[in-house]
């Protein structure tokens, strides 16, 4: 059965309830308020609206299987609603105007969704429950908003938004689930919140613009969380927690006071975190086993904290610039740290709990400070400061461990006031200190 439709301001109320399969519904509306509900029930059952003017509304639903929506708005508050159950379905709506209100539900599975609006204060809400779903939601101008809700499993979630104050909101539930969110050039102050619950989930959000925040959460294992804050953007904040086994997180700002916070909890989680720029500041927390955590970070300001607990996790940390700061503390066994800066005002500390540990601190400029402090078996210690009134200090607690220290001018001569200190308990350790300069002091006490 066909049923075409166009009319000048109307409203319409349609069923199209014969239980024939392949039904067919066009409509064509022109004017001010207009209003349009259908029901199709059947398979592989079409429906296509169109709708010009202001405040206009539209409403379908569908139960079946293979059938496909369309719905096309073009003017002022224009409103679109669409319901499907069954798999295999199809919806789509566009629409194009100011604040614009347009949800998709679909229940089945094997659906697809697609919003795409253009205009300012606009809404979009996609929810679909099932297995093998995807959704798609593309956004352009001032103030909009994107939210997608999946429950079941291997569904496909992906957010395109170009503008200005833009929001963000996904949460997918099951296992299998792939989230990606993207925010352009053109587009600043805008906000992404993602959380997945289940087994295999992936998120990755890419922010080019001005002001954007990020906050994923993970939860389950194998979950993997990237997230990617443009050249074009300064004041840029991202946090990733993920919560299970073999989880992933990659954070990389090119901007201007970036900040970023990782949280893992588990075991094989990896954090790899870049930022270019001034005045960043990185966070990362790991607790379990096989966590490795790197941060790269270049500019002014920097300040650095990584925290991990277990064993065999490694951090590497390297900062250039000025009044740059990290922190390493590790807890456990076969722990790695290493940590690099370059430029002024620079402070390093490593503590390590455990055996096997290996700690370097790498320094080069005026007014640093390294402190690293090991308990255990096997550490190795390794301080090298290039500069002005370089302060160095190791402890060490155990046997087999080795303290290496070596503090040089640089170029400043009699102006250097480096001083070192070493201090070890146990039997079989080794200690050695090396200064170029003037004013120096090196303090060496074994027991």
């Amino acid at each position: 059965m066909k049923l075409k439709i166009a009319i000048l301001s109307a409203s319409i109320a349609l069923s199209s309830q014969a239980m024939a399969d392949g039904n067919d519904i066009t409509v064509e509306q022109d004017g001010y308020g207009n209003q349009l509900n259908a029901y199709q029930f059947g398979n592989g059952g079409t429906a296509s609206y169109q709708q010009s003017g202001w405040r206009s509304r539209a409403e379908l639903r569908q139960y079946g299987q293979g059938n496909d929506a369309s719905l096309m708005q073009n003017g002022y508050r224009g409103q679109a609603t669409l319901l499907q159950r069954g798999y295999l379905n199809s919806a789509a709506i566009d629409q194009d105007g100011m604040r614009s209100r347009a949800s998709i539900t679909q229940r089945g599975q094997n659906n697809d969704a697609a919003v795409t609006q253009r205009g300012w204060r606009s809404d979009a809400t996609i929810t679909q429950r099932g297995y093998a779903n995807q959704s798609a939601i593309t956004q352009s101008g001032y103030r909009n908003s994107a939210t997608t809700l999946q429950a079941g499993q291997t569904n496909a979630s992906a957010i395109t938004q170009a503008g200005m104050l833009g929001t963000v909101d996904i949460t997918q539930r099951g296992y299998g689930n792939q989230s990606n969110v993207t925010q352009g050039a053109d587009s600043y102050t805008n906000a992404v919140t993602s959380v997945q619950r289940g087994t295999y989930n992936e998120s990755t959000v890419a922010q080019d613009g001005y002001f954007g925040t990020v906050d994923v959460t993970q939860r389950g294992y194998g979950n993997q969380s990237d997230i990617t804050q443009g050249a074009d953007g300064y004041t840029n904040s991202a946090t990733s927690m993920q919560r299970g086994t073999y989880n992933e997180s990659t954070v990389t700002q090119d901007g201007y006071f970036d900040t970023a916070d990782i949280t893992q909890r588990g075991y094989g989680n990896q954090s790899d975190v870049t930022q270019g720029g001034y005045t960043n500041s990185v966070t990362s927390l790991q607790k379990g086993t096989y966590n490795t955590s790197s941060v790269d970070q270049s500019g002014y300001f920097g300040r650095v904290n990584v925290s991990q607990s277990g064993y065999e996790n490694d951090a590497s940390v390297t900062q250039q610039g000025y009044r740059n700061q990290a922190d390493v503390m590790q807890s456990g066994e076969f722990n790695t740290a290493e940590l690099s800066q370059s430029g002024e005002y620079n402070r390093g500390d490593i503590s390590q709990s455990g055996y096997g540990n290996d700690s370097t601190i790498t320094q080069s400029g005026w007014r640093n400070m390294a402190t690293t402090e090991q308990d255990g078996t096997y550490n190795t210690a390794e301080i090298t400061q290039t500069g002005y009134r370089d302060i160095a200090d190791i402890y060490q607690n155990g046997y087999g461990n080795s303290a290496v220290i070596s503090q040089a001018a640089g170029g400043w001569g009699s102006w250097a006031t480096n001083r070192a200190s070493i201090v070890q308990y146990g039997y079989g350790n080794t200690a050695s200190v090396t200064q170029s300069g003037g004013a120096n002091t090196a303090n060496v006490y074994q027991y």
